[in-house]
């Protein structure tokens, strides 16, 4: 049997194995939303407004009302999945108009290598080469052996 096609399929395999590890990385992306600070008067954080924009504490839906109340109070971080809706109304952050006070709110983008999402991406971006260079060896250097 021609072995030419085992090679290329051991390439594709390696290059499929590669593509995978690219959407299984995207499923480790988490989102961490922390409290950065608070003022009385909007020109200390005037550089955050120009940033983020302003947002009214009544605007927002009970759930981030919520979470801006526990980030202020005792809560150091939230993190969100990608898929979470107050994820992606976020943005990369707002500044938050209550009453006489503003407060700055991040949003900032993070993989979590430990979720299995991440596992399974750094496995497959270390499989996909291997396969990649065990297609070139057997089909350029027959004779040598996995290790030389």
């Amino acid at each position: 049997m021609d072995q030419t096609w085992l090679h290329f399929g051991l390439l594709m395999l390696g290059l499929s194995a590669l593509l995978l590890a690219l959407f299984a990385g995207i499923t480790a992306v988490r989102y961490e939303v922390t409290y950065e600070r608070s003022a009385e008067e909007i020109e200390p954080i005037s550089d955050s407004v120009d940033r983020y924009g302003v947002v009214e504490y009544d605007e927002l839906t009970a759930a981030e009302q919520r979470m801006i109340d526990e980030l202020r109070g005792e809560r150091e971080r939230y993190t969100l999945r990608d898929g979470d809706e107050r994820a992606t109304r976020l943005g990369d952050g707002y500044v938050v108009s209550q009453g006489e006070r503003y407060h700055v709110i991040e949003r900032n983008r993070t993989i979590e290598w430990t979720s299995p999402g991440g596992i399974t991406a750094i496995a497959l971006a270390v499989i996909g080469p291997g396969l990649i260079v065990e297609a070139i060896r057997r089909n350029h250097f027959p004779n040598w052996g996995p290790f030389g």
